[in-house]
């Protein structure tokens, strides 16, 4: 994490200004052209960290998007001290064009991508290439595939941009989410084997993750979206077999001792703020004391307010009631992320009766840190246990209901979080079994609901399984409930782009 963390402080001071908003014509290192750089795989792991450090940016996963993925969904309601402000009322589903939030996030994610395509055009160009330009390229597509991959889930209908852009202004139609996809596709086949086998490179795509992301996309696939203007289009079912051997391929390399799901779900997240690797994290955004610490941590946790010398983080979000009351407190999982308690004075928790004012501790601060609002805590992108899981939702896909081996998968996720004293006795998270295709699914959403709250994927799960709008409405106690409409499937285009480009803006905004 350090070598990653140092290296993007020196790309940082070699980036061009960022002050023009015209975000999809920045350059993304003044010295780099076809003619000058890279020249070597030092060379091209500096133009890599650089084109990773936009993963660690305010607008992104340090701050922003890490927020925005993880709300807007079925699980939980803003804090009432920011219920009228811009991202309580984000939370809420009141979300206009002109808001802020969705712009900035769109600004960076297409810096990276711009930065991604100068390194692989400059790699493609190379004569006489050595080894080590095919790991290195492979490296570039994968990691803009993953910002391309945010970026059509997030906004649908997207330019299609595969070079680096100098220009000042360059006009671009948008082209279909299905044409983004194939570019997706193609980029993480063409990268697929050409990495490291390790569990997890620093902050840096392995084999393992360039799997767990295929799997992930082509579950994404095979479900739902929206498109632009405005139709709700059901994806291929041929895609659970895509994602159903592609999750298989990172379950292989459990079986080899690659990855391992953590016996202590708690660990996973004391792990993350501790800058300790933990084989079940596959793929990580890194962050680091005091060169560049993340904020997500601030804005979540168990309500007392952000203090150094207090346990507790802002509690933006909150745990709806409707969700509260489908959960058993001896799930260790849910005596880790949901806090039924605040801090009021240092690190003693006094407990709350209020269950629509339950905080999401998943990032907790640990007992002796002093951080107020910045923290060593990495984000974790891809899990084992996202990707079983995938695998077991494939699989009940294509058989019409559950196989031994999906119930394997799911019921391995339920033993890891039943307390030490109920391990076997079948009274707290009993194996499901004797279910048939609805059941299972039903359960299956149940499960990663409180085993990946506030790690970015309900919202986007709720969207591919077509059930954005209905699971919303069905927390009826809380005000997003009254303002969620089908438009929110996707966010707003940026209006300087729309202004610029000529684009229609995305339907019902």
């Amino acid at each position: 994490m350090d070598r990653l963390i140092k290296y993007t402080l020196i790309i940082a001071s070699l980036f061009t200004t960022m002050g023009c908003r015209k975000i999809l014509t920045e350059t993304p290192y003044s010295f780099l052209t076809p003619d000058n750089f890279p020249r070597t795989s030092t060379d091209a792991d500096v133009a890599l960290l650089g084109a990773y450090s936009y993963l660690q940016t305010g607008n992104t996963f340090r701050n922003t998007l890490s927020y925005l993925l993880s709300v807007q969904n079925d699980l939980v309601h803003p804090s009432a001290n920011i219920a009228g402000a811009a991202l309580g009322m984000f939370q809420s589903f009141q979300v206009s064009g002109s808001d802020l939030a969705p712009q900035n996030v769109w600004i960076d994610l297409w810096k990276g991508m711009n930065a991604c395509n100068g390194l692989i055009g400059t790699l493609n160009n190379l004569e006489n290439a050595q080894a080590w330009v095919a790991p290195k390229l492979a490296e570039a597509r994968a990691l803009r595939a993953l910002y391309y991959f945010y970026l059509v889930r997030l906004y649908g209908d997207l330019p299609l941009k595969l070079e680096l852009t100098t220009k000042p202004v360059v006009i671009q139609p948008r082209v279909s989410a299905e044409e983004i996809y194939q570019v997706i596709e193609d980029d993480l086949l063409a990268a697929d084997n050409k990495l490291s086998n390790a569990a997890n490179n620093g902050g840096r795509f392995t084999n393992g993750a360039i799997k767990a992301l295929l799997a992930q996309v082509y579950i994404t696939k095979a479900g739902w979206r929206r498109s632009s203007d405005g139709q709700m289009v059901k994806g291929d079912s041929k895609y659970y077999a895509m994602a159903r051997d592609r999750a298989k391929e990172v379950l292989d390399m459990e079986n080899t001792g690659i990855y391992a799901l953590n016996p202590d779900y708690t660990a996973v997240f004391k792990n993350l703020s501790s800058d300790v690797y933990d084989k079940e994290v596959i793929l990580s955004v890194e962050f680091k004391m005091p060169e560049r610490g993340s904020n997500f941590p601030y804005f979540f946790g168990a309500s007392g307010g952000a203090n150094a010398t207090k346990g507790s983080g802002e509690a933006y979000a909150r745990a709806n009631r409707e969700f509260v009351a489908t959960l058993d407190f001896k799930d260790t999982r849910v005596e880790w992320n949901i806090a039924n308690y605040s801090y009021l004075n240092g690190w003693t928790r006094t407990p709350s009766n209020d269950q629509n004012s339950f905080g999401i501790a998943k990032y907790q601060k640990l007992p002796g840190s002093s951080h107020f609002f910045n923290h060593s805590t990495n984000w974790p992108l891809l899990r084992l246990d996202d990707i079983k899981l995938i695998y077991a939702e494939a699989l009940n896909e294509i058989s019409n209901g559950p196989t031994p081996e999906a119930y394997q998968q799911i019921n391995a996720i339920r033993y890891r979080a039943r307390p030490a004293d109920h391990k076997t006795d079948g009274t707290v998270l009993p194996d499901l079994a004797g279910l048939d295709k609805e059941a299972f699914h039903k359960a299956l959403m149940a499960e990663r609901a409180i085993e990946l709250i506030l790690e970015g994927s309900r919202r986007l799960d709720l969207i591919r399984w077509g059930v954005l709008v209905e699971k919303v409405q069905m927390a009826s106690s809380q005000p997003a409930a009254g303002n969620v409409h089908e438009r929110h499937y996707l966010l707003p285009v940026p209006p300087q782009d729309l202004n610029i480009n000529g684009w229609n803006q995305n339907n019902g905004y």
